[in-house]
Formats: structure tokens, C-alpha cells, sequence
């Protein structure tokens, strides 16, 4: 897998506050399906020290996902060649990667910011 991190400015709907952070873009291939690539890459994140974000409000049929370590909390996304968010990052990290014969290309975007708790619903 390969991953640029930039700075960002991230507006949080779970927060309803705009924050300074980061994002992560990465790319990867793998001949493996889709939902074995997400539930590696995850079980991966919950064995490293993170733990689900208190009222996480993520999407997990979109395999969107929220996670929070040593103050700060991660929306980790899992995407495809179906979506593209046609930035520099993605651009530049999906052409670094080798895709060999019967593999396709898979990517994580990984928004960052400090922990904080979610604003009330309703």
C-alpha cells in the first residue's frame, strides 16, 4: 500500500464543527474481494490500539468506519475503481502501485481530527 498525508481543514458533520486535521489518501491492489479487504484492513486497525469512536455515526454498509487513538479520531473510508475522487493524492498513490495479473486497485481515504464528542442529535 502506498499513502500520501496532507493537511486538511475538515468540516466534521458528527461534530457539526469544521476542524483543522489531516487526510490520508492510499492505494493498494489485491486479488482478494472487496469485503476481504475491508474486514483485514479493519481487524488491522482494531488490533493496533484503536477503538470505535463513542457515537461513531459512520457508514458501515459504505465501508466507512470511525476510530479514535491517542486523542485523535479517524474516519477510515475503503473505496474501488467504482468511485474516484480524482484529486492529486489519489492520482499519485494509485499510479505508484504495481497492480499485478488478476489484481485490481483498491483505495483508503482517512480523515483525521482531534477527538472530540459528538454534538447532540436532533
Amino acid at each position: 500500500m502506498v499513502a500520501i498525508a496532507e493537511a486538511d481543514t475538515i468540516d466534521d458533520w458528527r461534530t457539526r464543527r469544521t476542524v483543522h486535521g489531516c487526510r490520508v489518501t492510499a492505494a493498494g491492489a489485491s486479488s482478494l474481494p472487496s469485503v476481504e479487504i475491508v474486514r483485514s484492513f479493519y481487524q488491522v486497525i482494531a488490533e493496533s490500539d484503536w477503538v470505535r469512536t463513542p457515537d461513531p455515526r459512520d457508514a458501515p454498509n459504505e465501508a466507512s468506519l470511525r476510530f479514535r487513538r491517542d486523542g485523535v479520531d479517524c474516519l477510515f473510508n475503503y473505496y474501488d475503481s467504482a468511485m474516484s475522487l480524482n484529486t492529486d493524492a489519489e492520482m499519485m498513490v494509485s499510479d505508484a502501485v504495481y497492480v499485478g495479473r488478476n489484481e485490481k486497485l483498491y483505495n483508503f481515504l482517512v480523515l483525521c481530527m482531534p477527538a472530540a464528542p459528538a454534538a447532540p442529535r436532533g
